[in-house]
Order: C-alpha cells, then structure tokens, then sequence
C-alpha cells in the first residue's frame, strides 16, 4: 500500500498529530526548537525554583535532606545489616563474595567525575 493510501485512511485529528510530531521531529534536529537547547547553570538553577545556585548545593541538598528521604538505607546502618541478616540469612555469603568480586568495579565508578 502506498504511503498516500495509508494517509487517506487516517482520520483528521490522527494527521495533525502525527505532522505536529513530524514537524517537531524536524525542527528538534535543526536544531531550531526552543526544546532542544539546554539552559546555562543559572538557568537550570532557577527552573528549580528552590534557591540553589551550584552543584554542589544541588547535591548536599539531595544527600542531607530528611524529606523525601533517598537512599534511607544508607543512613542507619544497623537496622540495614539487620534487615539484611534477617531476610536473606541464608544469601548472606553469596551476598558477600559478590560484593567483594564487584568493589574494584564500583570503585573505578565511584572516582569517576559527574
């Protein structure tokens, strides 16, 4: 079937999308869309809108705020060996043969610049 044939039986609303998203597409790779350039720093900071001004603000604040919480695991140390001695008892070797075959790669990941 030809490509004309097939535009033929798309309804209207179905056409406007698809050459909305055509011409987005087109512009996107011209590099001509407002979407596909990326703000400086300060730009990006006052998209935040939460009054940071560096990266390095930008990540104690992920690391040292205690709401929402990441990584909470991390954080009590205790209750987590626990948690981990509890329900995977009978892992616990495996677990950590494991950790010990992967730590050189980590540690490469981890001096790695972001």
């Amino acid at each position: 079937m030809s490509k004309l044939a097939k535009l033929r039986q798309l309804s209207f609303d179905e056409l406007r999308v698809r050459g909305a998203q055509f011409l987005n597409s087109a512009l996107e790779r011209r590099g001509w869309s407002s979407l596909s350039k990326l703000p400086d720093d300060q730009g990006f900071y006052s998209l935040l809108n939460c009054g940071l001004t560096s990266a390095e603000q930008l990540s104690d604040h992920f690391r040292l705020r205690s709401s929402p919480a990441f990584f909470t695991g991390l954080r009590d140390r205790e209750t987590t060996l626990s948690s981990v001695n509890t329900n995977f008892s009978d892992s616990r070797q495996f677990i950590i043969e494991k950790a010990i075959e992967l730590w050189p790669a980590t540690l490469i990941c981890w001096a790695c610049p972001i």
